[in-house]
């Protein structure tokens, strides 16, 4: 009977009703024999079957106004019960209110399926790979690596984008490897992502990564606030030999394309605030008298960084991703 009456209750798009129905069955499971727990699971599977949510999609993407609280709240009774049906709405639901309410419902029961889930990256819709990647990331499971491994080379950047932030809350070598990967993404904000978020990392396996990506001759031709992102973290990855590259590239001055130079000279004494090699600092004190006054300014400018990191480890320069 209380099936028939929640299949009434979902082909009325009554979800209030539906949610209560569901309360008065997840009420009978205190203190009955295992025989009839087993019964009353049984109606709850009934209940997560993916007809209903095949008709609920079609509800929500003809009524992109609907009150979602009690559908979230009925989605939130049947649990994991649903995961598998819940799951094939990331395809179908059109809105975004309502994607975000079945992302936040698979954030929340989605950590013993995630191959499921991870499943739907490679649905041709961009914004499909994009919430799947965010989901993954939340979950932080490694297992969900594997998907991302495909969006980190999505052709939508705002796929990519997501990417970049699940791989960054998943610990482990292989979502550092996706991090790294972004170190050549064609887009400049992407790359800055990587490179702070390798730097929170304190990964120094990445040191000579970045080393190699250093290339003096380059460097002026590139997006400043990229160099600039750059050495501050191969600064404060690579240890005392970073500092030793760094001091090079700030005593550099040559005598043609001097003005080409001086923002990434500027750059690297910036940089070298991110160190805790002693060189660091007794180069940057001698810089800081130096007469040009943008070397002097970039000089104090670091001294003062190094000081904000002596007394909060966490201090970077380096912006919010999120």
């Amino acid at each position: 009977v209380v099936e028939n009456q929640f299949e009434q209750a979902v082909g009325a798009n009554r979800w209030d009703l539906a949610r209560k129905i569901l309360i008065e069955v997840r009420g009978l499971m205190a203190d009955v024999p295992e025989r009839m727990e087993q019964r009353i699971n049984g109606s709850i599977s009934k209940m997560a079957e993916k007809r209903h949510f095949d008709h609920l999609a079609t509800y929500l993407n003809a009524n992109p106004q609907a009150n979602l609280e009690p559908i979230r709240d009925l989605l939130s009774l049947l649990g994991t019960a649903a995961i598998s049906s819940i799951t094939g709405m990331l395809g179908t639901v059109e809105h975004r209110p309502a994607r975000m309410m079945v992302c936040d419902f698979l954030i929340a029961n989605g950590r013993e399926t995630v191959d499921l889930i991870g499943g739907f990256i490679y649905d041709k819709r961009w914004f499909v790979s994009r919430n799947v990647a965010m989901i993954l990331g939340e979950i932080g499971n490694e297992r969900g690596v594997t998907f991302l491994k495909k969006s980190a080379t999505h052709t939508d950047a705002r796929v990519r984008l997501e990417t970049l932030r699940a791989a960054k809350r998943i610990l482990g070598e292989d979502a550092e490897k996706i991090l790294r990967g972004f170190l050549n993404d064609p887009d400049v904000d992407l790359r800055k992502r990587a490179l702070r978020a390798l730097g929170q990392r304190k990964s120094t396996a990445v040191a000579e990564e970045l080393k190699a990506q250093i290339d003096p001759e380059k460097l002026p031709d590139r997006d400043p606030s990229e160099v600039k992102e750059l050495l501050l973290t191969y600064s404060r990855l690579g240890g005392a030999e970073a500092a030793r590259y760094l001091i090079e590239l700030a005593r550099r001055t040559p005598f043609f394309k001097r003005s080409r130079w001086q923002p990434v000279r500027l750059s690297a004494i910036r940089a070298l605030g991110a160190s805790s090699d002693p060189t660091a600092r007794g180069e940057l004190e001698v810089l800081s008298k130096d007469r040009a006054t943008d070397v002097a300014e970039a000089a104090r400018s670091a001294l003062a960084l190094r000081h904000r990191m002596a007394n909060t480890p966490e201090a970077t320069e380096g912006e919010d991703d999120e």
